[in-house]
């Protein structure tokens, strides 16, 4: 019994190596959960391949609760490795915080609906920015928090149904009065009509925010200078390589 105790440990350690152990909120109630991929159909392999099976209501609702009590993540973009070959089947997860970890980046993410659903609060401009849609749609919206190492990025990302000169409007009027200070329109795509792309400073993060021809809206703030405006900031700090999984 103790030899069968000793091997179970070791095989414990290979599992987890080069994993992290605590999440970036420093929780260290981590475990792997499956990864669903679609609420509306399923993998069905064969002796052809595979065949899309679809999911019934009843199994909806049961994933949707296996993803409410983090024993399942529900993939809703973020990790380009989650399409095609090669996505995982599992993925790691804190199940007091619900951040989720991509072995491969060396990244943790977290994407919510809800603003006020992140263990690290969102910053100040993500969350005072309206969301400029009809009030039946702003559950399409996607907040996103992710950190790497010492960088961090929030985000808040969604399709308005207004025009797009109306969204443009209000983020022109809005982003000056929120504190960000060197507010510019780098020349991109200007003669385009239903266009806009800004960039700026709120305290110590880099704010940018586009609104495309389709009235799409992004608003990404942060710690690392991924914006590439030489005039606008010093050269970009070089991102180091994501750690070793093996």
């Amino acid at each position: 019994m103790r030899i069968l105790s000793i091997v179970i440990i070791v095989q414990c350690g290979m599992c987890w190596a080069g994993l992290p152990t605590e999440c970036p909120t420093k929780h260290k109630s981590l475990r792997e959960i499956p990864v669903i991929f679609s609420l509306d159909v399923r993998y069905q392999v064969n002796s052809n391949g595979y065949t899309y099976v679809k999911i019934t209501q009843s199994e909806r609702e049961a994933l949707l609760t296996k993803a409410k009590n983090k024993e399942a993540y529900i993939w809703q973009g973020g990790f380009t490795r989650f399409s095609g070959e090669g996505a995982p089947e599992t993925i790691l997860i804190c199940t007091n915080c619900g951040y989720v970890y991509d072995d491969k980046s060396g990244e943790w993410l977290k994407i919510s609906d809800n603003p006020e659903d992140f263990a690290v609060p969102l910053l100040d401009p993500i969350k005072q920015l309206e969301v400029v849609m009809k009030d039946s749609r702003k559950k399409h919206v996607k907040y996103i928090q992710s950190f790497f190492q010492e960088y961090r990025h929030d985000k808040m990302e969604y399709q308005s149904d207004k025009p797009s000169a109306e969204v443009i409007s209000y983020f022109k009027t809005k982003i000056p009065s929120l504190g960000v200070s060197g507010v510019k329109s780098p020349p991109y795509d200007r003669g385009v009509a239903g266009f806009m792309w800004i960039i700026g400073k709120w305290k110590q993060y880099y704010i940018e925010v586009i609104v495309g021809r389709d009235s799409s809206v992004k608003v990404e703030l942060s710690s690392e200078n991924g914006l590439y405006d030489a005039e606008f900031v010093a050269p970009e700090t070089p991102r180091p390589d994501p750690p070793s999984s093996k």
